[in-house]
């Protein structure tokens, strides 16, 4: 199985099912991270991406434009767009 790494909260680490939405591996981990409207257009979830990238869904045209209109690097994503499908090392994104 995956694994999530969450670098801001001491390295903790969540096992993920291939193909869970990283949402709900973060709910269900309790990770800090915060959702807002849970559909990518808000920005409040949005992480970066420390190792792993290619680990993750390729982003939809939904999450595209949100990313290009915050202006995200490439290493950003949004946690409620994500699906897993290999180890990440994650932290929130501080600089939104």
């Amino acid at each position: 199985m995956p694994v999530v790494t969450f670098v801001d909260e001491g390295n903790k680490e969540a096992e993920a099912a291939q193909d869970e939405p990283l949402i709900h591996v973060c709910k269900r981990t309790g990770a800090a991270i915060l959702f807002g409207c849970e559909v990518g257009v808000c920005g409040t979830c949005m992480i970066n991406v420390l190792e792993g990238k290619g680990n993750l869904s390729a982003p939809e045209s939904q999450e595209k434009d949100s990313l290009v209109m915050f202006s995200a690097k490439d290493n950003q994503r949004l946690a409620c767009q994500c699906k897993v499908k290999g180890d990440v090392k994650i932290e929130k994104a501080h600089d939104l």
